[in-house]
């Protein structure tokens, strides 16, 4: 009777049975031969006769209990080098505590003398300001200055000068200041708040004569005065 073989091939119905088979029939096991267990004979023979040939331990007497009066003189045996030890440290302390006064007396002292060298600096800069010579030579050297600014200023102002900010209320605060000076501004100088927006804008023309003459004699004039060159070499000496 023919049996159809299948379009696939199924292992499990042919390894199963044949796997168990040769479990069955010991396929898998293997027995050492003579060769192979020859050094392990070997080995065991060999520790057989190293624990023969070792001679037995002899066991250490017990060592005797020590009384109670040895273990009290063995304890405090390190005692004299603890006390040692810490009666180093309390003098230590003792010492630093000790110099502890002393440095601060010592930075006392020092913050002492720069402080007096501090006021011998200011009392000498005192009477160098109140001396003769030093009012004298800032007096000639003011009396120059405005004489220059008088000679340099224009004779002439006129113009406009439009401002703004981003804050209407700093342009505001702005105008109230330039009102405060506003009767020593030119009287041809004209100045136009802006406060819808953010602006500096300005036309200003200004007419005036300064002689190159007249900025020499007040240079020659200054560079003569003995008063003022004395002042400018004492500061050159301060700085020095």
């Amino acid at each position: 009777m023919s049996k159809e073989l299948e379009k696939n091939y199924n292992p499990s119905e042919i390894e199963d049975r044949l796997y168990q088979k040769w479990l069955d029939k010991k396929y898998f096991h293997a027995e050492k031969t003579a060769e192979q267990k020859a050094p392990d004979q070997k080995e065991k023979q060999q520790k057989v006769t190293a624990q023969k040939e070792q001679p037995e331990q002899e066991q250490e007497p017990d060592a005797p209990k020590k009384s109670i009066l040895e273990r009290f003189f063995g304890r405090i045996e390190y005692l004299p080098e603890k006390l040692l030890n810490l009666a180093s440290r309390l003098l230590q302390t003792a010492f630093r505590l000790l110099e502890l006064p002393f440095r601060l007396l010592e930075k006392l002292e020092q913050k002492i003398q720069a402080g007096r060298r501090l006021k011998r600096k200011w009392e000498s800069v005192k009477k160098f300001f109140r001396s003769k010579m030093f009012r004298e030579a800032l007096l000639h050297a003011k009396k120059e200055v405005l004489y220059f600014l008088k000679k340099a200023a224009p004779k002439k102002v006129t113009g406009t000068v439009r401002f703004g900010f981003d804050d209407p209320a700093l342009t505001g605060e702005t105008l109230g200041i330039l009102g405060m000076i506003y009767g020593k501004l030119p009287k041809d100088l004209s100045i136009q708040p802006d406060f819808e927006q953010e602006i500096l804008q300005g036309d200003v023309r200004m007419k005036g004569s300064f002689q190159a003459v007249t900025a020499a004699g007040i240079a020659l004039r200054l560079f003569r005065d003995q008063n003022l060159r004395k002042t400018l070499r004492h500061f050159k000496h301060k700085e020095a």
